[in-house]
């Protein structure tokens, strides 16, 4: 019998971070470079393990609104606008997880100055002390050359801050890393290639074991962050979900049994099922270029596809058999996900229609 499985909330945490950053070579580490510089700073300041906690979750995944290669670039400059927005976004995406409630507070403000943010009232004294460490950190990163050794410029980068104290950040924020930059081993580990390894063991990571329900919310999370970069692909994986659910439900899949007596060359059963889910997603969806297909040029596409060993010849059957059903549950999914991005578009740029699911 398969136990329900389990994942550690670091775990992935650290490796959705280290996945976003992935983005672009100018970007690479950059969260991870930040929550390094943040935590030390809460460490050194005597903040109770659950506030760094929160600060780490907010550290790693502060750019997580930033939705386009584009953005992700500008963001990595001195000159970025609109950070306002990015910041609202990631609030938004993370609040939606119980244990990000506290991060995501984080994020919404930690583009906001020191000296502005007393005139927020609804603002939690410890999530603007905590924001307001990130922000530093987040400077720091952005301030840094890296195609100059860590060391030779460091100084520089320090007075820079220095000069922002009182106004874009805390006067004992700055003082705080001040004391902390005085040490060269601050920042060889702040500019090392094995900073995920320093992350770990530097916070006392609140246990948290995620069981399925759990890893679906992450999973929405994640779903979000790959399809909102465009409105045309804004409900492609809650389609490509519901497809494959039904198929699974309609072959019996229920892993019972299953898969101890596969070889290991194989591919899982689960797998075939989305490669199956994914191909007649994307031909069904409209696209910027063209309208979804319907029935008689959907099937004529994957029977082709399994003729050829690309897919899974009885899940394409067994998909044939209950067309109208299947794609009934891929058009319904996707309408909701399409109002979702619509939605959650509108309440930072103003409306953007949101595309039409094809039910052909």
């Amino acid at each position: 019998m398969l136990q329900e499985p389990t994942v550690m909330l670091d775990n992935l945490v650290l490796s959705l971070s280290d996945s976003l950053d992935l983005i672009h070579p100018s970007a690479a580490d950059h969260q991870q470079r930040v929550a390094y510089i943040a935590l030390r700073i809460a460490k050194a300041m005597g903040h109770h393990p659950a506030q760094q906690a929160d600060l780490m979750y907010a550290s790693v995944l502060h750019d997580i609104g930033l939705l386009s290669v584009e953005e992700k670039i500008q963001s990595m400059t001195m000159e970025s606008k609109d950070e306002g927005r990015h910041a609202e976004i990631g609030c938004d995406l993370l609040r939606r997880f119980s244990s990000f409630v506290k991060a995501s507070q984080i994020v919404r403000i930690h583009h906001r100055s020191w000296s502005d943010e007393p005139r927020q009232p609804e603002t939690d004294d410890i999530v603007r002390v905590l924001a307001n460490m990130l922000s530093l950190a987040d400077h720091v990163d952005r301030a840094v050359n890296r195609g100059t050794g860590i060391l030779v410029q460091a100084k520089a980068v320090v007075e820079g801050v220095s000069q922002s104290a009182g106004k874009e950040f805390s006067p004992g924020i700055v003082q705080c890393f001040r004391e902390l930059a005085a040490e060269e081993s601050f920042w060889l580990d702040f500019a090392s290639p094995r900073i995920y390894s320093v992350l770990s063991g530097m916070v006392q990571w609140p246990r948290v074991e995620l069981d399925l329900h759990a890893m679906e919310e992450i999973a929405k999370i994640f779903c979000r962050i790959v399809d909102f970069r465009s409105r045309f692909t804004s409900t492609h994986t809650a389609g490509v979900a519901a497809v494959a659910r039904g198929l699974a439900q309609m072959m019996c899949f229920s892993g019972k049994g299953y898969p101890f007596h596969v070889r290991g060359e194989d591919i899982p059963l689960g797998s075939r099922i989305m490669c199956v889910a994914d191909v007649f997603t994307a031909v069904t969806e409209n696209r910027p270029y063209r309208k979804g297909t319907g029935r008689n040029e959907t099937l004529p596409i994957l029977q082709n596809m399994a003729r050829s060993g690309a897919l899974d010849d009885h899940i394409v059957r067994v998909l044939a058999e209950n067309y109208d059903e299947i794609d009934g549950m891929r058009s319904d999914v996707q309408e909701i996900s399409a109002s979702e991005y619509s939605d959650f578009v509108s309440k930072k740029t103003g409306a953007i229609p949101s595309p039409v699911a094809s039910r052909a």
